[in-house]
C-alpha cells in the first residue's frame, strides 16, 4: 500500500488531509487567518508586556487622554476583559490628527500618544521588527533629558 499523502490539492482544488476531512484552498486560508498560532499570540503578548513596563515609568500626568485609554490597554493585555482596540486606535488617531497630525515631531505628548497607539494593535510583530516603539522611547528620553 502506497504512503498516504496528506495536504495535497486534488483535481477539484480541494486540500485532502484524510479520507473524511477535506477543505478548499479558500477554506484552508480562512481557517489560518481566523486562528492565529499560539506562538504568535504569545509573542504579541510578550512585546505588549515589554511596552507596558516601559510606558508605566513615564510621566503621563499632563496627558488627559491616557486616563481612560491606558487602563483599558492594560486590561486587554492582561486578559482581564473585552476591550475595543479598534475604537481605542480611532480615538488616539483622532487625537493625533487634532494635535498636529502624523508628521515627525519632538512633542512629548504626541510621542506618548503614539506609544499608546503601538499598544492598541493586537498584532505588534511589525512594530517590533521596525523598532518603532523603541525609536519613540529614545525620542522621549532625549526630549526629557534636555
Amino acid at each position: 500500500m502506497p504512503p498516504r499523502r496528506i495536504g495535497f490539492l486534488d483535481e477539484k482544488n480541494t486540500v485532502e488531509f484524510s479520507e473524511d476531512f477535506k477543505m478548499t484552498e479558500d477554506e484552508l486560508l480562512e481557517s489560518k487567518l481566523e486562528k492565529p498560532s499560539e506562538c504568535l499570540v504569545r509573542e504579541n503578548s510578550q512585546y505588549a508586556e515589554y511596552m507596558l513596563r516601559q510606558i508605566k515609568a513615564l510621566d503621563w500626568a499632563a496627558l488627559e487622554i491616557t486616563q481612560d485609554v491606558l487602563p483599558q490597554l492594560q486590561m486587554y493585555w492582561m486578559g482581564a476583559g473585552a476591550v475595543d482596540l479598534e475604537g481605542i486606535r480611532d480615538h488616539l488617531w483622532e487625537w493625533v490628527d487634532t494635535h498636529g497630525g502624523p508628521r515627525p515631531t519632538g512633542d512629548k505628548k504626541m510621542i506618548l500618544v503614539r506609544m499608546l497607539i503601538c499598544l492598541a494593535y493586537e498584532d505588534n510583530r511589525e512594530l517590533e521588527g521596525m523598532s518603532f516603539f523603541e525609536d519613540l522611547m529614545a525620542k522621549y528620553h532625549s526630549i526629557t533629558a534636555s
